[in-house]
């Protein structure tokens, strides 16, 4: 089922979110095992060493044969949303939203990649794991802004999802200055 939303829900990879996934009944789906094979939940990577895995998806992309392609002019869309209509809420206040590369690379990738039979984006679901103090607000929020006005969606749902309703709200506050 295809749809627009945000959550950043990963019980199997942060102590936090495995308390919020025992909650809510939510699965805990870890790609990658302890040691450091990917898991069956890789699908046909299964077994594969993590850097064989990235390996294997590199080329894959360079396949004509691979199901999906990627469509710059697409996976620029939310950058250049967020770089025209969204300011600093913080800092140097009102000044333009300017994304680091790091930021720009993530985008473009869940944005960019499309099913070549659908149009549908190969990704629908995203973990954006990254230390304190690095921005993930600062780039969650534009793209929550982008996906329930600029994605083509109807009826679009966004969620921001925390440990605690002040950290889940700070989404909200920086998508609303």
């Amino acid at each position: 089922e295809f749809g627009t939303g945000a959550v950043k829900i990963t019980p199997a990879h942060d102590p936090n979110d495995f308390e919020i996934g025992l909650r809510h009944n939510l699965p805990s789906i870890a790609v990658i095992g302890k040691d450091a094979k990917m898991t069956e939940e890789a699908g046909k990577y299964q077994g594969d060493d993590r850097y064989e895995c990235r390996e294997a998806l590199v080329k894959e992309m360079d396949d004509p044969n691979c199901p999906f392609y990627f469509d710059e002019k697409i996976a620029n869309r939310p950058i250049e949303f967020t770089e025209t209509f969204c300011k600093q809420s913080q800092g140097e206040l009102g000044a333009d939203l300017k994304l680091e590369l790091f930021q720009k690379a993530y985008v473009q990738a869940l944005f960019g990649f499309l099913d070549k039979e659908t149009g549908y984006r190969r990704f629908n679901e995203t973990m954006f794991l990254v230390g304190r103090k690095n921005g993930k607000t600062t780039l969650l929020s534009p793209i929550a802004l982008y996906m329930l006005m600029a994605d083509y969606e109807g009826a679009a749902e966004v969620y921001s999802v925390a440990t605690k309703k002040e950290q889940a709200k700070k989404v909200l506050t920086e998508a609303c200055n």
